[in-house]
C-alpha cells in the first residue's frame, strides 16, 4: 500500500513538472519570417510588420499571389487596389482551419464540407 502512494506520489511530481515545463515553453511564442504575399502597395503591412515579421513576397496580381498559395509557398496576401485592401488566407496551412471550414460551410448553403 504504501508503495503504490509512492508510485502515485511521483507520478504526480512528474506530471506536475511536465504541465509547468510544458507552459512556459509556448508561453508567448512569437512567429517570425512568415512568408506573405502582397499585390500593390498599402500601409496596412507596414503597420503589420510592427508586430509581426513578414517575409514579404511582391505578386504582379491577385491571381499570382493566389497561385502561390496553392503551392504552400505563402500563408496569405494582401491585395491593394483601388483604395481597397483584400486580406486572403490559406486557412488549411492553419491550426484554426477545421474551425474556419465549418464555419464557412454553414455561412454559404450548398458550400462542400472541407473535412
Amino acid at each position: 500500500m504504501v508503495a503504490m502512494l509512492a508510485a502515485l506520489g511521483i507520478c504526480a511530481v512528474m506530471q506536475g513538472l511536465f504541465a509547468t515545463t510544458y507552459m512556459s515553453a509556448g508561453h508567448a511564442p512569437k512567429a517570425s519570417n512568415l512568408p506573405f504575399g502582397t499585390v500593390g502597395s498599402s500601409p496596412v503591412l507596414a503597420a503589420a510588420g510592427k508586430d509581426i515579421s513578414l517575409k514579404l513576397t511582391q505578386y504582379p496580381s491577385e491571381a499570382a499571389a493566389k497561385s502561390a498559395m496553392d503551392q504552400a509557398r505563402i500563408y496569405g496576401a494582401l491585395v491593394s487596389a483601388g483604395g481597397s485592401n483584400t486580406l486572403i488566407v490559406v486557412p488549411s496551412l492553419s491550426d484554426l482551419a477545421p474551425l474556419i471550414s465549418r464555419c464557412d460551410s454553414k455561412r454559404r448553403p450548398g458550400a462542400p464540407d472541407r473535412n
